[in-house]
């Protein structure tokens, strides 16, 4: 039920362009598809996160600065889900700084979140934990302080320390 309503929001959200929370929505669909894949899923989900990556992509045209980070948040994923280390590391920073220019500290925590769990995924697991330290900070500053201690306590991060 809810895919169908989200297939049926992306139909509109092509004519019409994005708004704020749509833009929230479509990221979060297009990271879980390349996860799915990245999973072992199948194909469709890649397929899934390419379309969604590629309607963001139309958006950056005519709203840069609502959806630049999350636009290369998707590119970061995808060149995580297509092996590209350097690309994706790359992307996942340039996210990032997208996210803090624009003044979006939840963005930019969300983007560290990210890179840490591909960092991790690829046993860089000190730089992982930078990523998670540092994703801790902004959703502190941002006010989720329930979301930066499911970090802390899912990373065993000890704050005092900075370390695991």
């Amino acid at each position: 039920e809810a895919r169908r309503w989200a297939c049926r929001a992306m139909s509109y959200s092509k004519r019409l362009g994005p708004y704020v929370g749509y833009t929230i929505f479509t990221t979060l669909q297009g990271i879980i598809a390349f996860r799915m894949f990245r999973r072992g899923k199948g194909e469709k989900f890649f397929d899934e996160g390419k379309e969604i990556l590629d309607v963001m992509e139309k958006w950056l045209e005519r709203s840069e600065n609502l959806v630049k980070d999350k636009v290369l948040i998707l590119r970061a994923e995808l060149y995580a889900s297509t092996c590209e280390v350097k690309k994706a590391k790359e992307t996942y920073e340039r996210s990032i700084r997208a996210a803090r220019n624009c003044g979006r500290v939840n963005d930019q925590g969300h983007a560290y979140e990210l890179m840490g769990d591909y960092l991790a995924s690829i046993l860089e697991i000190p730089q992982a934990t930078e990523c998670y330290l540092k994703a801790h900070e902004c959703y502190m500053q941002w006010g989720a302080v329930m979301k930066a201690k499911k970090i802390q306590e899912d990373h065993h991060l000890d704050l005092a320390n900075g370390r695991p």
